[in-house]
């Protein structure tokens, strides 16, 4: 037996016992909590209380698919394992799920109820993604079974849900984006305040992602060599938990360095000196671990409201051609337009947008880089375009 803390900072533990599972729980807060679990743990099997054939044989008689989702997503919000807003949409999924499948019993699940739930969602006329959804909330709960010796398999495990048809992302042509930026200068001006501007510009520059351009702080910003450092992110909650919680990102790909051009960074800190001017008039002083980009009270952004500024922004130009679904992320994905057509590698540009490979970036902007043999081709054999044959003398 051992305690062992995760890379993603939390604690767990491990439990050998002689001719049984490997018994492995994780999620916990701190070491005590996760020494305490594991002494009350071992106590159950030392009596002979916790495998299934002995401790689930009468839960098993009665225990519904509706009873265990509900189990599965409250103990999963509670050791803080998801967010709120993954939490409540389960319970959104579950609306639909329980009067399919609800009263059966967990150990008579089979694969024909699971696609009963996915032929729901294809009568109902919800998208592929959102039925993928209902199918991987359900393989979830049901690999937590397992993990707590409740069931011996889980009847979900490679079953396939729907072909998302694969889409490309929208991406700004250069002059549009020049019309944002002055259209979200000009309202940054009547406004007197040059967030709106900030973040749009900033997020077209960087190719930051919003809750990452919300986490970002002034201790992040290397104005000497023009880098800022994404390290953490903003996860907006809607309910009861906290609306706005920080996180680091977890892994090392997404925590990177990005450059920027040293015009811009001029702009930014210029943006910090009218920002500091404004917060002292409320009796605030600006702290390297301030968010940069904030409201005028110094707050994090908040996504809707960001959507919303984008927009009103939006409606100032006289851009047409747009989707109904415009987002902050078309930022994004002009940012990565913009380096594949000034020539960037795309090793680089994965590694700017914070892709665990280059693959991922070649697969999401398949359209754009579709070209990359052909538009390199006569660049590469142009030192030989004069050793031909002569046509002549033939």
């Amino acid at each position: 037996m051992a305690v062992f803390k995760s890379k993603h900072g939390t604690w767990g533990f491990n439990i050998y016992v002689k001719e049984k599972p490997r018994i492995r729980k994780q999620g916990f807060k701190t070491k005590a909590e996760a020494t305490l679990e594991m002494s009350k743990v071992l106590n159950d099997v030392s009596s002979g209380k916790y495998f299934i054939e002995d401790r689930h044989k009468n839960l098993l008689k009665t225990l519904t698919v509706e009873q265990w989702l509900t189990k599965w997503n409250d103990d999963r919000y509670r050791v803080e394992t998801v967010t709120f807003t993954t939490y409540k949409s389960a319970k959104g999924y579950f609306k639909n799920i329980f009067p399919l499948i609800g009263h059966v019993l967990l150990k008579n699940l089979n694969r024909d109820h699971l696609r009963k739930v996915i032929t729901f969602t294809i009568d109902k006329g919800l998208s592929e993604q959102t039925t993928n959804h209902y199918l991987n909330t359900i393989k979830s709960s049901l690999t937590y079974a397992v993990e707590e010796r409740i069931l011996l398999e889980n009847i979900a495990y490679k079953m396939k849900g729907r072909t998302v048809p694969k889409s490309n992302p929208f991406v700004f042509e250069r002059d549009d984006q020049e019309k944002l930026l002055k259209s979200a200068l000009e309202y940054s001006e009547e406004i007197n305040d040059y967030t709106p501007y900030m973040t749009l510009s900033l997020s077209l520059y960087s190719g930051l992602i919003l809750s990452e351009l919300a986490g970002l702080t002034w201790e992040d910003v290397d104005f000497v060599n023009n880098l800022i450092d994404c390290n953490k992110k903003v996860t907006w909650a809607y309910g009861e938990s906290n609306p706005k919680a920080v996180k680091m990102l977890k892994t090392n790909f997404r925590r990177r360095q990005v450059p920027l051009p040293p015009y811009f960074m001029e702009e930014l800190q210029h943006y910090k000196l009218q920002k500091s001017k404004m917060l002292l008039k409320a009796g605030i002083r600006i702290k390297p671990t301030d968010f940069v980009i904030t409201y005028r009270d110094g707050g994090a952004l908040h996504k809707s409201n960001t959507e919303l500024i984008f927009r009103k922004v939006l409606k100032r130009t006289d851009i047409t051609y747009i989707p109904k679904k415009t987002v902050m992320k078309n930022f994004r994905h002009s940012f990565v337009s913009n380096n594949h057509h000034s020539g960037m590698p795309i090793l680089y540009i994965s590694r700017l947008v914070g892709h665990s490979n280059y693959k991922t970036t070649s697969e999401r902007y398949s359209n754009m880089f579709n070209d990359k043999g052909a538009k390199y081709v006569d660049k590469a054999s142009e030192h030989l375009k004069n050793i031909r044959i002569n046509s002549e003398q033939n």
